[in-house]
């Protein structure tokens, strides 16, 4: 769970960052990559919850 938050709280601060300067295309780049590691995380965090309850 805690690597989840950080890629949420990191993929917040680069979506503040874009705002505040024009969207330069290299953030827009790592803010697409930012997106694969958070579905990956949740993917991750849902599956390991998931299968902790059954155990």
């Amino acid at each position: 769970m805690g690597v989840l938050a950080a890629v949420t709280l990191a993929q917040g601060a680069i979506g503040y960052f874009q705002y505040f300067t024009g969207l330069p295309e290299w953030l827009v780049a790592l803010h697409l990559a930012g997106l694969g590691v958070f579905a990956a995380a949740h993917s991750a965090s849902h599956f390991l919850l998931k299968t902790s309850r059954n155990a």
